[in-house]
């Protein structure tokens, strides 16, 4: 692309007419050879020309590997506030600008990133826009050649543990059915909730480790897996009350799952009626962080 089809470009995606960008120091006539290819605009002419585009001479006269570096210099200021300043959302619209041509780079951090918007989404208790995050940033973390592994491994953990709320929930990037949590144990021990989900995982598995979390409920709720595991199910049943009498705010998930371990209680120790009325705050909670 040369100089004068990069400008009409430029003009055209700003939705400017010839006359508004020659303004009063190029002719309309001039700025049509130039976008035509038929002339070359001066020195002065150009920076003219960048500043009303709002982009830099060097930008006009770069090639196109060029290009790609002066944009990526002039973003990465705002891509790196945004992520500083926990702006994930902005920090992943900034990165899209990049479109197919993203780097390795700017593909790590699109990443982290969408690991950390799936988060805030999980604890928001949007399951599925929580799990569209995951599985992006398993993608974006597969496309990128820096070490990514313990955000595969984050992402992986999380879908794997929100897989089983309905069938409707569907990978399309990452590898689920080949998870293997506790080859990847290391990466789950910097953070409460990924250690209780990661915990969560084992005994699912059969396993014996449960993790301590340093969070009461979370701590609380493995405790109680050991004793349904065991058969104690008066003990898991008075337990399980006990933690949604704590005072933290537990995510729809988690209380899905308490919900469901208070029913299989009720049901082992032949309360129907209660075991129904816990199926239903199950079935409530599910409804409200999958609509």
């Amino acid at each position: 692309m040369n100089i004068g089809e990069k400008i009409k470009k430029l003009r055209t995606e700003k939705m400017m007419t010839q006359a508004e960008l020659s303004g009063e120091q190029v002719t309309r006539n001039m700025l049509s050879l130039i976008e035509k290819g038929k002339a070359v605009p001066s020195l002065q002419t150009l920076l003219y020309i960048a500043s009303r585009l709002n982009v830099s001479a060097a930008f006009l006269l770069s090639d196109e590997n060029e290009e790609y570096m002066l944009s990526k210099y002039s973003l990465m200021a705002d891509i790196k506030l945004a992520f500083k300043k926990k702006n994930y959302r902005i920090c992943m619209d900034l990165c899209a600008k990049y479109g197919k041509k993203a780097d390795d780079e700017i593909k790590l951090i699109m990443a982290e990133s969408a690991l950390c918007l799936a988060l805030e989404e999980l604890f928001s208790d949007r399951v599925r826009s929580a799990w569209s995050y995951l599985d992006d940033a398993a993608l974006y973390a597969r496309q990128t050649v820096y070490n990514s592994s313990h955000i595969t491994a984050k992402a992986l953990l999380l879908l794997d543990y929100l897989s089983v709320l309905s069938p409707s929930l569907v990978a399309d990037n990452a590898d689920v059915d080949s998870f293997d949590p506790e080859s990847k144990k290391s990466y789950y021990l910097d953070d409460s909730f990924l250690r209780y989900v990661y915990s969560v995982s084992v005994v699912k598995r059969g396993g014996e480790v449960l993790e301590e979390t340093g969070v009461a409920a979370y701590d609380r709720h493995l405790e109680c897996s050991k004793f349904i595991r065991n058969g104690e199910y008066e003990k898991a049943f008075s337990m399980l009350n006990d933690i949604l009498r704590i005072d933290e705010r537990l995510s729809g998930v988690v209380l899905f799952n308490i919900f469901n371990d208070l029913e299989e209680c009720c049901i082992n120790l032949g309360n129907a009626k209660s075991a129904g009325g816990y199926a239903l705050q199950k079935v409530s909670q599910l409804e409200r962080i999958l609509s």
